[in-house]
């Protein structure tokens, strides 16, 4: 038989094997009293205007959780900032973008595709050149992966091509795009010449770069390569070499060793280890070059997301995500809750809830108990996940369901218990012990879900959580223990055995 022990509204759960039993409330009397001091979650709504952060994604505005540096680096990659034409491929840092999820179908729950504001995300796949690495399943790179090198032109009757391996630029090499030519001067300028360059002219079908210190010491150093339409490749035109100017004359951190070619070089390691540490970053390009913090953060975010996406496009995936759990394990339950936008086609993700058959199915053959907690997701914008699980015969944990929220509150606890109630309490007469912590957004939203109300259902607290707090009223390892003891206790006697314990103490 399941037993409950409390004081003053608290309540300690001790479980049994039987499965159907409702607990029994024994009233211990002068049992110390004991005080959750729980600070309720907080609500961002700050926005850092000093860093042009989106605004919005579809779970509405949250600060990011992974801050930039204080101070924002400007020219990554070493571009010439009096140019305006200047088109390079990381300038996208700065666009605010909201995510919205377009909805169809006859019921409106069906996401079927997906819009960015203000950017144009149905790229075809041939716009660029083919990615040089396999894509991990459900993710997609966001960029092409450029290499240095453009030796696989097929055709050599066209000119020369630059090696890596080698570094040697020359007249009449050819590139298959203006990005695979940029990426070869830096990765000549970065690692064979140890200069640095800038950009004095750059337009869609022309780029041309001299020494950055040309008119300090005279170096005649250049480059000019333009877009050869008959064979629709770019080729240098124009090239004057070696550099004459002093190695001495290259600051420490080379302007053109951008976050582009950092990231590059971090795809591989950001493939094995997604949490790969940024301080990592400055350690391994440290080839006698100290790049800035701001410079190996701004790389590292871009390998993230040349690898796995953005926050924004994952959160664009989940409709499609959720489909594919929907259609390759068939019974799961997922219900979206969007908020209306201007456009009626249009909706914003506010939460979504699954759960997979077997573990609806499984539930069945479970004692009617379910415990629900909250947690953080540590992206860069602070959403909660909502689960809840219960305990097979084995004593072993089973998840029955999830939701993804903004923030946990009454709104969306209560929104929460109702899928709850939907999908897993079957029968009108099952009843049910709901086992939490003391949070007030679960305390608060039981009122308004019936079938977790008495005498159909019955709230108990969490006895990890009770001794925790327990220990932080009264700061003593042994008094948590005895209170451990005490709501793990099954006999009566032995329950107040251990309470007149606590009370000497």
């Amino acid at each position: 038989m399941t037993r409950m022990f409390g004081d003053r509204g608290t309540y300690m759960s001790i479980l049994t094997e039987d499965p159907h039993s409702l607990p029994a409330v024994t009233e211990a009397m002068g049992t110390v009293g004991i005080n959750e001091d729980y600070a309720g979650p907080s609500t961002f709504h700050q926005q850092d205007d000093e860093y042009s952060e989106p605004e919005a994604d579809s779970f509405l505005n949250h600060d990011p959780v992974d801050s930039e540096p204080e101070e924002f680096e400007n020219n990554q990659d070493g571009q010439n900032d009096n140019n305006p034409e200047e088109d390079d491929d990381d300038d996208g840092d700065d666009v605010t973008i909201a995510v919205m999820l377009e909805v169809l179908g006859n019921n409106g729950n069906e996401p079927s595709s997906y819009v960015q504001e203000g950017i144009d995300l149905n790229i075809p796949a041939s716009s660029g050149p083919p990615s040089l690495y396999p894509i991990i399943p459900f993710f997609s790179t966001t960029h092409p992966e450029v290499a240095a090198d453009s030796y696989d032109i097929p055709c050599s009757s066209w000119g020369h091509f630059y090696d890596s391996n080698s570094g040697e630029l020359e007249y009449g090499m050819v590139f298959k795009s203006k990005a695979h030519l940029k990426a070869s001067v830096q990765d000549f300028s970065v690692r064979f010449a140890r200069r640095e360059f800038r950009v004095v002219e750059s337009k869609p079908k022309l780029w041309k770069v001299v020494c950055k210190y040309d008119e300090a010491t005279g170096c005649n150093w250049m480059l000019r390569a333009g877009f050869k339409a008959k064979m629709e490749l770019f080729k240098i035109t124009k090239y004057v070499g070696p550099h004459t100017c002093l190695m001495n004359e290259i600051s420490i951190d080379h302007r053109n060793l951008g976050k582009s070619m950092i990231a590059t070089h971090l795809l591989g390691m950001v493939r094995q280890d997604p949490a790969y540490d940024i301080k990592y970053v400055q350690q391994n390009v440290k080839d006698g070059f100290d790049i800035s913090y701001h410079k190996a953060w701004h790389a590292l975010k871009a390998a993230r997301e040349e690898v796995y996406g953005t926050w924004e496009s994952s959160v664009r995936k989940l409709p499609k995500y959720m489909a594919a759990l929907q259609k390759w394990n068939p019974g799961t339950v997922v219900e979206w809750l969007h908020l209306d936008t201007d456009r009626p086609r249009r909706k914003m993700l506010n939460y979504v809830f699954w759960a997979f058959r077997p573990c609806i199915e499984g539930f069945r053959y479970c004692r009617n108990l379910i415990s629900i907690d909250g947690t953080h997701l540590y992206t860069k914008y602070k959403h909660k996940l909502l689960i809840a699980v219960t305990l097979d015969a084995n004593q072993q944990v089973l998840p029955l369901a999830f939701a993804l929220v903004d923030e946990e509150s009454l709104e969306s606890w209560r929104w929460f218990m109702d899928m709850l109630a939907k999908h897993l309490m079957l029968g009108d007469d099952d009843r049910i012990c709901l086992i939490s912590d003391r949070h007030s957004g679960i305390i608060s939203a039981i009122n308004f879900v019936p079938a977790f109300q008495f005498p159909r259902g019955v709230h108990r607290f969490c006895l990890r959580h009770i001794c925790s707090n327990f220990n932080k009223k009264f700061n003593n390892i042994q008094l948590k223990d005895l209170c451990w003891r005490a709501g793990a206790e099954q006999n009566v006697r032995k329950f107040d055995r251990i309470l007149e314990e606590i009370r000497v103490e």
